[in-house]
């Protein structure tokens, strides 16, 4: 048994070393002929793009999974297409179904395993790759009718710029940040991270709830209609510009800082005031929750 499993083991790394002989010929004979060698080739900027366009009316979902790349959501492009810049071929993996799309990675030494030449002189073209900034790059029409955007990052930023629609939004970052820019949903936008911070300018969203361990979350001239916030280090700023919250039900608490409503400063680190309305009603209410175990919390206009 173990003469059988050496020959076996021996053939296989002769079968591997032949086809690191095979593409590196291939290679070679591919710069005589000034062909590319690779399916994947180098644009103008130096970068790797593999580029989808899909059907932004009968997609609902997308769901992305990845370890480390920043992911840009783009509102008002003029076709539904997702760019993965600098993402070896073997490296992720797309699956697509008539209403879901998802992206993750999987594991590049897969592709050793399938002993052909297609599979090999791709993998040997991420060490090309390798060291480029990975970026998704998701662009959305206005007539987009998904439901649902959710990412899953260790280390990476998420920007959403431009963006109008219905769409619940849940983006959980390892180490990260998040920036959000003209946003008009009437869905959910959901945040967390463990280190990074939140910023979010000139939107309109129905609900917002974050939870970061370390970082802020920096609100201006937007409107939210019911904000839930937890943020363990850091701080909270609201700068609420033309909306009105006056009338809000708000509770505001720090463990260890300071609580700033408008110009009135509380020092012991709490506010409330309202109480919310659990019946059947016709006016909608504006609910502020926000708790920070170490900083300040400030709501300005």
């Amino acid at each position: 048994m173990r003469k059988r499993l050496k020959k076996l083991c021996i053939a296989a790394a002769v079968l591997a070393a032949l086809g690191v002989i095979l593409c590196v010929v291939a290679f070679v004979g591919s710069k005589k002929a000034g062909t590319e060698l690779f399916s994947q080739t180098e644009n103008e900027d130096g970068n790797y793009v593999y580029d989808y366009e899909f059907n932004g009316e009968a997609i609902k979902k997308l769901s992305v999974s990845t370890k480390y790349a920043d992911i840009n959501i783009i509102g008002g492009a003029d076709r539904d297409r997702i760019e993965l810049v600098n993402f070896a071929e073997q490296n992720f993996r797309m699956a697509v179904s008539a209403t879901t799309i998802t992206i993750e990675d999987r594991d590049g030494f897969a592709g050793l395993f399938s002993f052909n030449f297609g599979g090999l002189r791709n993998y040997l073209n991420s060490f090309r790759i390798f060291g480029k900034v990975k970026t998704i790059n998701i662009y959305l029409t206005d007539a987009s009718s998904l439901r649902l955007v959710e990412t899953k990052i260790y280390s990476g930023d998420v920007t959403v710029k431009n963006c109008n629609n219905s769409a619940d939004y849940d983006f959980k970052l390892k180490y990260g940040s998040v920036s959000v820019d003209s946003l008009t949903t009437g869905g959910t936008l959901s945040l967390v991270s463990s280190d990074g911070n939140i910023d979010i300018v000139n939107s309109t969203i129905k609900k917002q709830t974050s939870k970061l361990t370390h970082g802020y979350e920096n609100i201006v001239h937007s409107e939210i209609t019911e904000l839930d916030a937890e943020i363990k280090t850091g701080y909270f700023k609201y700068e609420t510009g033309d909306y009105d919250v006056i009338s809000s039900v708000m509770t505001l608490a720090s463990d260890d800082g300071r609580v700033r409503y408008g110009d009135d400063i509380y020092e012991n680190g709490k506010f409330s005031q309202g109480m919310r309305y659990t019946g059947i009603s016709d006016i909608v209410q504006i609910v502020i929750d926000v708790h920070v175990e170490e900083g300040n919390i400030m709501i300005t206009k």
